[in-house]
């Protein structure tokens, strides 16, 4: 078995109108400040110049969308595997999605992710989201959403 490495993800959330709103920083501007300090890579909703400007630095990206729009997910997965991604960080529909409608959801998200390949959403625990509570994640981790081998990802 391999030895597990850490990874330091910065989010470029954190440096949005910095260092002021008037003057922000440029993409690369926030892609330099992320190598220098340390950063592994970055986490944002990607574009084709995320992945570009990734690659120059050699920082490595995580891509991310927010949706509860089952006919959105193949374009949302494929742009962010397209600008680079291999792991996607997914705020999944809304704080009153029932428990059945966020695991249905959720399962059609993993099918679609295993349909384009080589990509791994993983549903973030978040605000406004169909994992706001606890009851809420106890449900859907409960049901036994899942890849297929065992492994429970809510």
């Amino acid at each position: 078995m391999p030895t597990p490495r850490l990874y330091h993800v910065a989010n470029l959330w954190s440096l949005t109108d910095y260092p002021s709103a008037v003057s922000p920083w440029s993409l690369e501007e926030q892609l330099d400040a992320v190598k220098a300090a340390g950063f592994d890579g970055f986490t944002t909703q990607l574009g084709p110049n995320h992945g570009r400007e990734a690659q120059k630095r050699g920082l490595s990206v995580v891509g991310y969308f927010a949706s509860g729009d089952e006919t959105k997910f193949s374009d949302l997965l494929k742009s962010q595997k397209d600008a680079g991604a291999r792991h996607i960080n997914v705020q999944l529909a809304d704080h009153d999605t029932t428990p059945d409608e966020a695991l249905r959801l959720t399962l059609r998200l993993l099918e679609e992710a295993g349909r384009i390949g080589e990509i791994e959403p993983a549903i973030e625990v978040h605000r406004d989201t169909c994992t706001e509570t606890p009851e809420r994640r106890g449900s859907n981790h409960d049901s036994g959403a899942g890849d297929g081998t065992g492994e429970r990802r809510l």
